[in-house]
């Protein structure tokens, strides 16, 4: 009985080492299928890894052996293989005097410059960025490596990074020509009940400074016309010195309005259908205005209106960090980033909006500071 048990064993291992050798061969032959054919589309350039591949092939590849290796490799040679091993076991035992957690800030830095560097210049290829990596503290940077942080974080080459220029980029190229338009509503308890009012502005994309040109219930084309007169005036008008004007396609935006900025040397931009992030600065000066303000209040008349939007853009224009200019104060009324002195308080609308600053020390004071 063990005799036959111990055959029938002998049998069933055989027949799965003959069937795990089948689909070892498979899976070999499938894998020089698929480098035949990225080496078609590749044309013969060499297929790169980053680390995390390196060490997985490392790891697997040490524990077969060469000759194993040899049979079933195909997308890089066993040597190759055994360098990986070999670098990653340095890595491992390498001395502890180094610290670690500063190279690798050093080169999570490093590569968020890269990134920075084509992000901000899809003209530049690896060589250009390497350049310049130089000229900022990186003399022992190479092309292969620029490439390798590039590929990881998902960007093209130079040449396909250049031949499209997405919107963003063209705001930011063209910002100081151009300005937006839009409206907004908000609902005011009156008399005769509920009524929505629209207010209409217009916003610098360079400046981010925004100019409310009419708050009302009606508007008409004629209204539009004296809005448009004002805006493009030759002495105070908003739009001096502005190329384009970016407006969505709301009726109120007649050709009598367009055509009066165009005379005026402002070309009107209409935008496409459905698309408001094609107007995003407008766009996220209402989300501002609404989540920081309006949301947060109930309006019983036009006044109080008013006098919310007005003291909002005072604190819009004179207080308010804006993270799209690096948390830059628009037109600050007093100096900022002071580390001394007494913290003050200025409060809006009842405490809605706050600003806090440091009133400054007195002379004498502030030199005895700087001396200590």
């Amino acid at each position: 009985m063990k005799q036959q048990a111990y055959l029938l064993l002998t049998m069933m291992a055989g027949w799965m080492n003959r069937h795990q050798q089948q689909v070892i061969e498979y899976l070999v032959e499938e894998n020089r299928i698929l480098r035949e054919q990225l080496d078609i589309h590749t044309k013969g350039k060499r297929i790169r890894f980053n680390a995390n591949q390196r060490r997985r092939l490392a790891e697997k590849g040490r524990c077969l052996g060469r000759k194993m290796l040899m049979k079933i490799a195909t997308l890089v040679t066993p040597e190759t293989i055994y360098r990986w091993h070999r670098q990653f076991v340095a890595m491992a035992y390498a001395p502890k005097g180094r610290d670690h957690s500063v190279v690798h800030t050093r080169r999570v830095e490093r590569n968020a410059l890269i990134i920075k560097l084509a992000v901000e210049n899809s003209g530049w290829g690896y060589t250009r960025i390497q350049g310049v990596m130089q000229n900022l503290g990186y003399p022992k940077l190479s092309t292969s490596t620029i490439g390798e942080v590039l590929r990881e974080a998902g960007i093209r080459p130079s040449p396909e990074r250049s031949s499209r220029l997405d919107w963003k980029t063209f705001i930011r190229v063209h910002a100081d020509q151009l300005a937006a338009t839009d409206f907004f509503m908000v609902p005011v308890w009156t008399l005769r009940g509920l009524a929505m009012y629209r207010v209409h502005f217009v916003i610098d994309l360079l400046t981010r400074k925004v100019e409310i040109t009419h708050i009302g219930c009606q508007y008409s084309g004629a209204l539009m016309l004296q809005i448009a007169r004002n805006l493009t005036d030759a002495f105070e008008g908003f739009l001096t010195g502005k190329k384009y004007l970016l407006h969505d396609r709301d009726t109120l935006f007649t050709n009598a309005f367009r055509e009066l900025l165009r005379s005026s040397g402002t070309i009107p931009f209409r935008l496409p259908v459905c698309m408001p992030m094609m107007n995003g600065y407008a766009e996220c000066f209402v989300k501002s205005i609404k989540r920081e303000c309006l949301n947060k209040m109930i309006f019983f008349s036009e006044d109080a209106l008013r006098k919310a939007i007005s003291e909002y853009v005072l604190h819009y224009h004179h207080e308010r960090p804006h993270q799209g200019r690096d948390n830059q104060i628009i037109e600050p009324d007093v100096e900022t980033f002071r580390n001394q002195g007494p913290i003050r308080k200025i409060a809006h609308l009842g405490g809605l909006l706050n600003h806090y600053y440091r009133d400054p020390l007195p002379k004498i004071e502030e030199e005895e500071g700087r001396a200590a």
